[in-house]
């Protein structure tokens, strides 16, 4: 699980922001799940995302 949120990750530093503002819509729409696996992959991706925003 972690390694594919590493692949996750190579690909978001590849991605332009508009992409990221999609997957941020995306994600929220995942969000609610009771998933154990998508609340995880939320929490991680709103990370990377809030991280590669404060790159810009």
């Amino acid at each position: 699980m972690v390694k594919m949120l590493e692949n996750i990750v190579n690909m978001v530093e590849k991605i332009s922001i508009w992409e990221i503002i999609l997957l941020i819509i995306l994600v929220d729409i995942l969000k609610p799940m009771r998933d154990e696996f998508a609340r995880d992959a939320y929490r991680i991706l709103k990370h990377l995302v809030l991280k590669k925003i404060k790159k810009h």
